[in-house]
């Protein structure tokens, strides 16, 4: 596994269909997503496939540059944007990625994402992109990927203590604690407070 710790990525061959992030780190360079679950398509090759996931992985983005960013709730069984970043302009000389996912603290304290404060969908454009991995991460092919919840067609096969600590960055790799050992780190719900950065709830 140690040779697939860091793996940078040109394009955004990622799918995040039943992803979970934890908590964000973001200092004034970097921005760090702890993700469950990421689907990497085409760049690695397990088995024999062309589409694998990843359990436990950090995305890591280096001078970036956010176009876009909801953060979206549930109001009646309604998606709703609660909070978000827009406004700014391409930078043709930067690399671009699309993702999402859905809010893990959300799900693990109310069973369901149907609920206040579910997920978010980035826009994020930026000069680096890598994917950091634990030396215990685990990637397998298929159609489902890896949940430390379980749903109806897929069992459980994440352990959840575990899955809890590092969505809140208790396993946090050496080489991305220096990559902002000189920033001060700010969580993100901090940020959104401070700014006061809420938008007319409509649905998506």
């Amino acid at each position: 596994m140690k040779n697939l710790m860091r793996i940078y990525f040109e394009d955004d061959d990622f799918g995040y269909m039943s992803a979970y992030y934890g908590e964000i780190i973001k200092t004034k360079n970097v921005y760090i997503i702890p993700f469950i679950n990421v689907n990497i398509i085409g760049k690695i090759n397990i088995n024999g496939g062309d589409s694998t996931f990843v359990d436990m992985a950090y995305l890591v983005f280096k001078n970036y540059n956010i176009i876009d960013c909801e953060f979206y709730g549930y109001n009646a069984e309604v998606p709703v944007v609660l909070y978000s970043i827009s406004g700014k302009e391409y930078n043709r000389n930067l690399k671009n990625f699309l993702l999402g996912g859905d809010n893990f603290n959300s799900k693990l304290s109310n069973g369901t994402i149907d609920t206040f404060d579910s997920g978010c969908d980035w826009d994020i454009e930026c000069e680096t992109f890598m994917l950091q991995l634990l030396e215990s991460s685990k990637m397998i092919n298929g159609l489902l990927g890896f949940t430390p919840f379980g749903t109806p067609n897929n069992k459980i096969n994440m352990d959840l203590q575990e899955s809890i600590n590092f969505m809140k960055n208790k396993y946090l790799p050496e080489n991305l604690k220096n990559l902002i050992k000189n920033d001060k780190p700010q969580k993100i719900y901090e940020i959104y407070e401070k700014q006061k950065i809420v938008t007319e709830p409509f649905i998506i």
